[in-house]
């Protein structure tokens, strides 16, 4: 029959002081322990009332769930500068019906590979709490237990830490569910992390300050790198830069006094491109951002043969002309700097033109050739050297010059005509046609053409007034009475008859009549 009932007769069916719920008449589907000594009375199983029934039945519901009881923990994080207490609480919370046993509540640590327990507690009223017999001599004398009363936390306080403090602890409780009738375990975790802020290396050496390329140098580092997880790291700063380069970070952590001391060594191959640079030794953890404190050793020397010369031309042409000037400069990367030598291989091929004497003189690398004749074009060797001891470098580049034929060449302002200016750029001379040379030349043809001009209306003037007097004498003549007797015309005679001596009459009547005018 279906209902609730409490059975107080030890000869029934059920055990005395039980309740049984019957659902579809079969009992056994929920058994659970529930006494309470007013049921005992009753020498046979009793039904409820119908109220009391519902309020047993919900009581009930919530029981049939996961189990009720809580319990919460927190990380703890210490900083080793600032404190060197670790307080672990484990708060907990519970039903009625849920019951704790004495020596049930416990703090563990994680050891090796398995939780070990640390301190034992009792609920409010039981014994008091202790600590284990195993771990009694690591936290004994500096470790104070705080039993739960009506707050209900067992507190676990660790004074003057040490390093084996830190690690993963957990608060675990075992209790009984009397609504299901079963023993349960809850706990959870808490981590003991401690922090130190990394400090400046106490150490950072270097094997040498002066190296040959390709060889290694030690790097020697020690700090202590605070926690968590502190390691160094080794940097490179190259000379011309502002930017540091990781080339090392250890991975071997040591620990001592609950942070992290770290010493390391490390072999780094330096390269040319070194030259100049310096090393920083930095200590470093979480706690800090980019580079932590560091110490720098002074600037290495990366000795090294020289590379290859290049050799450059000024002025910068393929080909030259006699009587200029060029400057041959030689440079090569290496340390110590290179001295430099120039040889030079003569191009003979001048088909009959006698050689010239080829005038040159070394500044530093600098070949400086001066009015340069044909027996300069040949080839220009640029050798770069520097005493090592064991190593050294030569490298050859060959310079072509083409001299062209002085005969017939002309360089600088003298090939500059009689109408343009010489004017020198970049070292070369331009030829510029001078804008006042073509007004000056007009000017002057002017001129002689109104010069000429001039001239000849003078000459024109000149003749002119000549005609003019030979026209009038020859009219006086026509006029002239003769003084010979008779009738006789004169005129037409004396402008056709010429004399003996070739005059015309004219001319010779005027000479006489002059004559005789004389007279």
């Amino acid at each position: 029959m279906k209902g609730i009932y409490v059975c107080s007769n030890e000869g029934h069916a059920c055990c005395q002081g039980e309740i049984i719920i019957v659902i579809f008449n079969q009992p056994s589907l929920l058994k659970v322990v529930f006494c309470y000594e007013m049921f005992l009375r009753s020498g046979s199983c009793v039904d409820f009332s119908t109220a009391f029934r519902k309020l047993l039945l919900t009581f009930i519901a919530l029981g049939k769930g996961a189990t009720s009881l809580t319990l919460e923990t927190k990380d703890v994080v210490v900083n080793l500068q600032d404190n060197t207490k670790v307080s672990l609480n484990c708060t907990f919370q519970k039903e009625d019906f849920e019951e704790i046993e004495n020596r049930d509540i416990r703090w563990q640590k994680l050891i090796r590979d398995s939780f070990e327990d640390v301190a034992i507690f009792s609920p409010h009223g039981g014994t008091d709490p202790f600590l284990t017999v195993d771990l009694l001599n690591v936290y004994n004398n500096r470790t104070d237990l705080v039993a739960p009363n009506s707050s209900l936390s067992a507190l676990v306080i660790i004074s003057n830490v040490t390093c084996n403090d830190g690690g993963v602890f957990r608060c675990w409780i075992h209790y009984f569910n009397k609504v299901k009738l079963k023993e349960f375990d809850e706990y959870s975790n808490s981590s003991v992390i401690f922090t130190g802020n990394a400090k400046k290396p106490n150490l950072f050496q270097i094997s040498s300050n002066e190296l040959e390329e390709k060889s290694s140098v030690g790097l020697n580092c020690s700090a202590d790198v605070g926690a968590p997880e502190g390691n160094i790291k080794i940097w490179k700063l190259a000379q011309n830069s502002n930017r540091p380069e990781i080339i090392y970070t250890s991975t071997d952590i040591h620990t001592e006094n609950c942070t992290h001391s770290v010493s390391v060594s490390h072999m780094y191959t330096v390269i040319r491109g070194d030259n100049g640079a310096l090393f920083q030794c930095s200590s470093q953890n979480s706690l800090n951002n980019g580079v932590g404190p560091s110490l720098k050793s002074g600037r290495i020397s990366v000795i090294y043969g020289p590379g290859e010369p290049s050799v450059l031309l000024n002025p910068n042409k393929s080909s030259f002309y006699v009587g200029e000037d060029l400057t041959l400069s030689c440079s090569a990367d290496s340390n110590p700097p290179s001295n430099f030598t120039w040889t030079f291989q003569s191009t003979k091929h001048f088909h009959g033109i006698k050689d010239l004497s080829c005038t040159n003189k070394i500044i530093g690398s600098r070949l400086i050739l001066q009015n340069i004749q044909l027996d300069c074009s040949g080839e220009y060797t640029c050798t770069a050297s520097n005493d090592l001891g064991r190593r050294f470098q030569n490298v050859s580049v060959n310079v072509r010059v083409r001299i062209d034929n002085p005969q017939t060449t002309t360089t600088g302002c003298a090939q500059c005509g009689h109408t343009e200016t010489c004017q020198y750029k970049n070292g070369e001379a331009h030829c510029i046609t001078n804008a006042w040379i073509p007004v000056a030349i007009i000017s002057i043809v002017i001129s002689i053409i109104f010069g000429i001009a001039i001239t000849v209306l003078i000459k024109q003037k000149i003749i002119n007034k000549g005609k003019q007097s030979t026209n009038s004498s020859y009219l006086h003549i026509q006029l002239s009475p003769s003084r010979q007797s008779g009738t006789e015309d004169l005129a037409p005679r004396a402008s056709t008859r010429e004399s003996e001596d070739g005059f015309p009459p004219y001319e010779k009547i005027t000479e006489t009549q002059n004559e005789s005018e004389s007279k």
